[in-house]
């Protein structure tokens, strides 16, 4: 795997990472944070609690392939326990071998209860971590000797969550993921949180917008029906494209680097009943499967590197729609004015020229398209819009001169402030055969 000749042989035994700590301490939702900022393929399992009426149920969500709905246990209103043994000995047992088999890392969370009596799972957790594939999970903190025999393992790293270091103790693991010289997200990268996530989500349901509907229009116009072609979506993130495509009848492969959106997806997906294989990985480290069509929104960074366009171009039997910026991010949400006005640069960019430079590079057959799109964001108020201009920008302005500059980009539509964006985009269609 990617880091297997790297390692020292100390730092190999030390590569199951376990996190545990007190009910509620948050121990999810750090795990959420450091899988988030790994840089490689990802698989394994995470939990999803659905409360109904007095019910709790633990679905068990594939982070191999987004396979969910698994439920694996539930608890009733007098707190008493059932447990499915079958769905971790079949679905389980299955999502772990593809992982260990296909994936870089593998995520567990949690273990330690409902998994007791499964002994063919239980097993197969033993022989990933007796393998050479990087585990990070989360360990209920409570005595019995599954759980012991884990935590006794000479290879295991455990690390207690407690509502003092929760704050700090996500730097100390990136610390010691960075020694075991694991790939991790650089500065650079879009990274997103739980938070981000559903407000984009939100955003993409605003009926002001107008994207990604028009881009689909687009694409239907070239491609004809989508019923039962496969689609490879990249960096799809909740379901921008995947899952109005899966509603039409297409085939849904979707891939994306960051967790929170992977997670956003499955709920569209358990929600809409929706049949799409869902994968958390950069698309580096991602083989495709042979697919029809293949759409890149907004994700170009994916196939700067001659070698993953290869990648894919091997993949796709028809097109490959690449839709990306034709200026710089600072003309969104007319940022482009406060750099004016504090006379700083304005990058004058045009990202979408390198593709078309690596395309010609490569004799490919393709068009390119330009278009307007609507994609306005939502805001509870104006702190959060000076907050976002702020973090967007990266550095701390004047708040007055913010809105000054910014007052005509602000309206206020069916009780919320929508911060307006015009992006211009351009549509690379890559063509393979009709």
């Amino acid at each position: 795997m990617f880091y297997r000749n790297i390692y020292k042989k100390w730092v190999i035994s030390m590569k199951n990472i376990f996190l545990t700590g007190d009910k509620g301490i948050g121990k999810s939702t750090l795990l959420f944070k450091i899988v988030n900022k790994i840089d490689c393929s990802i698989g394994g399992f995470y939990e999803k609690k659905i409360v109904y009426r007095d019910e709790i149920k633990f679905d068990m969500v594939s982070l191999y392939d987004g396979r969910c709905n698994n439920i694996i246990g539930k608890i009733n209103k007098h707190k008493l326990p059932e447990i499915y043994k079958d769905i971790f000995e079949t679905v389980g047992v299955e999502i772990l071998t593809n992982s260990l088999n296909y994936r870089d890392c593998i995520v567990m969370d949690e273990i330690g209860f409902f998994e007791i009596q499964a002994e063919n799972f239980k097993n197969k957790v033993f022989e990933i971590l007796d393998s050479s594939k990087l585990v990070i999970g989360v360990l209920k903190k409570c005595n019995n000797e599954f759980l012991n025999t884990i935590k006794n393992r000479k290879d295991v790293v455990i690390f207690d969550v407690t509502l003092s270091n929760r704050d700090y103790i996500f730097d100390e693991i990136i610390d010691y993921l960075k020694r075991l010289n694991i790939p991790l997200k650089g500065k650079r990268t879009f990274n997103i949180d739980r938070l981000k996530a559903k407000e984009y989500v939100k955003d993409l349901k605003l009926d002001i917008n107008d994207y990604p509907k028009k881009i689909l229009e687009f694409i239907k116009g070239i491609v004809g029906s989508f019923k039962d072609i496969t689609i490879l979506d990249i960096g799809s993130g909740p379901g921008t494209f995947s899952v109005p495509l899966s509603k039409l009848g297409a085939k849904l492969v979707a891939v994306d680097s960051s967790i929170y959106m992977f997670d956003a997806l499955i709920d569209e997906v358990k929600r809409q009943n929706l049949n799409i294989k869902c994968h958390l990985s950069s698309f580096e480290y991602f083989d495709p499967p042979i697919c029809d069509v293949a759409i890149c929104a907004f994700a170009a960074n994916s196939l700067k590197d001659p070698y993953q366009f290869e990648k894919l171009y091997s993949k796709v039997r028809k097109y490959i729609f690449i839709i990306t910026q034709t200026k710089s991010k600072e003309y969104e949400f007319s940022l482009y004015k406060i750099l004016n006005f504090l006379n700083k640069e304005v990058k004058t960019s045009k990202p979408y020229l390198n593709i078309v430079k690596m395309l010609d590079e490569k004799n490919c057959a393709f068009s390119v398209n330009f278009f307007k799109i609507n994609f306005h964001k939502t805001f509870k108020d104006y702190d959060d819009i000076y907050k976002f201009v702020c973090e967007r920008l990266g550095e701390k302005l004047n708040r007055s001169m913010v809105f000054d500059l910014l007052k005509d980009e602000i309206i206020k539509y069916k009780d919320e402030l929508i911060l307006l964006n015009t992006k211009n985009c351009s549509v690379i269609t890559v063509i393979k055969g009709g």
